[in-house]
């Protein structure tokens, strides 16, 4: 009875490890996406990164080569591994964090990507795609989306660049109202309420 009772532990234990082992985001799982942006000249673009997980003891690694905007960059990433934690209800401590950026830009300015970053982590964490026809831009404030600056030219160069959803943080300020007939305006409070309009 002791010898079944041992290997009935035995067997639930290795269960326990396959399927926990299971649920760890894959190490070759990549999520590519784009973030708005402005220009110093003004204008604004969409910048493409990759962002990915593996086991490690939380660190955050930021490959930017040639942008100007590290410092802002790396305090965008930190909030964002914050935020999605707090979506996910689970912690990241156990994953280094790596963002690469794929189209080296020397000329953008901004910490408006925050919520771009965190929508990115949780997507490679649940291992789902986020969506091709839509964007965000919102900074990251005490678990709330909070507005950012030069939301219209971001909102054009979405628009150009075929996007058609832009989520924005709920009380952001938009000088052209007009935009909306460009594209489709979502407001959303929390990064949760955004990912139900990001995520694939």
């Amino acid at each position: 009875m002791r010898r079944l009772a041992l290997l009935a532990l035995v067997v639930l234990c290795g269960l326990a490890l396959a399927v926990g082992y299971l649920l760890l985001p894959s190490p070759h799982y990549k999520t590519q996406f784009q973030a708005c942006a402005v220009t110093l000249g003004g204008e604004g673009t969409l910048v493409w990164f990759e962002i990915y997980m593996r086991q490690g003891s939380g660190k955050t690694f930021v490959n930017i080569q040639s942008a100007r905007f590290r410092e802002d960059t790396e305090q965008s990433l930190l909030k964002a591994r914050l935020a999605a934690e707090e979506t996910l209800g689970t912690s990241l401590k156990n994953y280094d964090i790596t963002l690469d950026m794929l189209t080296p830009q020397d000329n953008v300015a901004g910490e408006s990507a925050g919520a771009a970053f965190a929508s990115a982590l949780v997507a490679n964490y649940l291992q789902r795609p986020l969506r091709g026809d839509a964007v965000i831009s919102a900074a990251l404030s005490d678990g709330k989306l909070a507005p950012v600056g030069g939301i219209d030219e971001k909102m054009v160069a979405a628009a150009e660049a075929g996007k058609k959803t832009f989520v924005i943080a709920e009380e952001q300020q938009i000088k052209h109202a007009e935009l909306a007939q460009r594209i489709r305006i979502v407001r959303a409070k929390t990064l949760g309420d955004a990912l139900e309009y990001l995520l694939g």
